[in-house]
C-alpha cells in the first residue's frame, strides 16, 4: 500500500513539474515575441482591433473585441489559415510542441464538444498567427497592414540588414527570390538558444516532460526560434543542424577541463 502511494505521489510530482516546465517555456516564448513580433497572439489582435475605433464606451469596446474574435474564428473554421508552411500556433500547458497546430477540424471538435466550457473561446485566446498570416488577415478585412504596435523592437532588429529591415513593413508570404544564395541562418544564435534551454531542462530525453523528448521536439523548438529567418531553409537542413548543435553541446558538456 505504501509503495502504491509512493508511486502515485511521484506521478503527481512529475505532472506538476511538467506543467511548470511547459508554463515557463510558453512564458519565455511570449516575452520573446513581444520583441521579435514573428507571431501575433489572437488576444493582442482583438485588443488592437477594438482600439482602432478610438475612445469608445466600455460596452462598444467589448463588442469590437468580440467582433475581432468572431472574424478570427470564422477564418480559422474556413481553413484560411491552413497552409503548408504557415499555420495557427496553439500554445497551452500540456500540449506538446508536436501538437501545437490549431486546425479547423481540431477547433470545431473543441467547440462542438465544449471541451473548455466556453464553446471553444478559451482555445482562441491561446492561438498565435505568424506575422505574415496576420498581415494577410488584415488585407482580407481591409485593416491597417503594418500597425506600429506589432513592429519588432529595435533590439530584435539589430541583426537584420538594412535591406531586410525595410521588408519588415511588408512581410510577404514568401520572401522574393532575387537570385544567389538565400539569407544565411544564424546557427550560432540558435545554438545559444539551445544552450540556455538545456541549462534549464537538460538535453532532450525520453524521461523529460512531453515536448522535450528527442530530436523531433528539438527541431520543433528550432523552427519556432528561427521564425521568419528559417522560412527559406528546408526542414532537413534545420534537422541536420539541430543534430550537429546537440552533438557539439553534449561534447562540450562532457569535456574534461584542461589541467594547468
Amino acid at each position: 500500500m505504501a509503495s502504491k502511494r509512493s508511486r502515485r505521489g511521484q506521478r503527481i510530482l512529475s505532472a506538476r513539474k511538467a506543467a511548470q516546465w511547459d508554463e515557463e517555456r510558453i512564458r519565455r516564448f511570449e516575452e520573446d515575441q513581444r520583441r521579435k513580433r514573428e507571431y501575433i497572439s489572437f488576444v493582442e489582435i482583438a485588443e488592437w482591433y477594438s482600439d482602432l475605433a478610438g475612445p469608445v464606451s466600455p460596452k462598444k469596446a467589448a463588442a469590437l473585441h468580440e467582433q475581432a474574435y468572431r472574424m478570427l474564428e470564422s477564418d480559422l473554421l474556413e481553413r484560411r489559415f491552413e497552409e503548408d508552411d504557415r499555420f495557427v500556433l496553439f500554445l497551452h500547458p500540456g500540449v506538446s510542441l508536436t501538437h501545437r497546430k490549431m486546425t479547423a477540424k481540431r477547433y470545431q471538435e473543441a467547440r462542438e464538444n465544449n471541451l473548455d466550457n466556453e464553446q471553444g473561446r478559451s482555445y482562441l485566446r491561446h492561438c498565435w498567427l505568424p506575422r505574415s498570416l496576420f498581415e494577410d488577415w488584415c488585407a482580407w478585412h481591409n485593416l491597417p497592414k503594418s500597425p506600429p504596435r506589432f513592429q519588432p523592437s529595435q533590439d530584435s532588429r539589430a541583426r537584420v540588414s538594412p535591406d531586410e529591415r525595410s521588408d519588415l513593413h511588408t512581410q510577404p508570404s514568401k520572401p522574393p527570390n532575387r537570385g544567389g544564395r538565400p539569407p544565411a541562418v544564424d546557427w550560432e544564435a540558435l545554438k545559444d538558444s539551445f544552450r540556455e534551454e538545456i541549462k534549464i531542462y537538460g538535453f532532450p530525453d525520453s524521461r523529460n516532460p512531453p515536448g522535450w523528448h528527442g530530436t523531433k521536439d528539438a527541431v520543433e523548438f528550432a523552427v519556432l526560434r528561427l521564425g521568419k529567418e528559417g522560412g527559406d531553409v528546408s526542414h532537413r537542413t534545420i534537422e541536420d543542424n539541430v543534430r550537429r548543435i546537440l552533438r557539439e553541446l553534449k561534447a562540450a558538456s562532457t569535456a574534461k577541463p584542461v589541467s594547468r
